[in-house]
């Protein structure tokens, strides 16, 4: 894992690279993961720091690496950090008119979701109903209803309702 960090840190910096490589962005994107699955948070947050300057005036990629960092900080029990980032990724997702109303439509509906996630952190079920059904909204207003992504919405909002008793 240190090696492949240490790999992503050369693509990064090699002059004679395009400094948005698409092998880059994506190692840097799988380390994130990593590093978040295995707990740690500090390199996974370089990793998305990284990627912040790959997507510099890209909203939609820009919500979506928000919304990443949320995570990072949601796993770390820091929730005020975690909804901040989850709010600047709803906030990132207004029209990007570089990509379709589908891309735009199910960026906004991720960001939301995260927004969700942190108040379900925060044992704030109401709220994390509320911001579940935006997500579920907008998803199925854009997507067939058998979908994954209107499914998963359904069950999440499921499983808060089951939480609350």
């Amino acid at each position: 894992s240190a090696a492949a960090y240490s790999k992503a840190l050369k693509l990064r910096s090699d002059p004679s690279l395009d400094q948005t490589h698409p092998i880059a962005i994506t190692l840097l994107k799988s380390l994130a993961e990593s590093y978040t699955a295995g707990q740690n948070y500090t390199s996974a947050l370089k990793c998305l720091e990284m990627l912040a300057f790959q997507v510099d005036g890209k909203k939609l990629e820009l919500a979506e690496l928000f919304a990443k960092i949320s995570s990072v900080y949601c796993s770390m029990e820091k929730l005020d950090t975690a909804m901040r980032f989850a709010i600047l990724a709803v906030e990132k997702t207004t029209r990007d008119d570089s990509v379709d109303d589908l891309t735009n439509s199910l960026g906004k509906a991720s960001a939301m979701e995260q927004v969700g996630n942190v108040y379900k952190a925060q044992i704030k079920l109401l709220d994390a109903i509320e911001w579940y059904k935006k997500a579920f909204s907008l998803r199925i207003s854009v997507l067939s209803e058998g979908d994954p992504l209107v499914t998963h919405s359904a069950i999440q909002i499921a499983n808060v309702h089951r939480l609350r008793g």
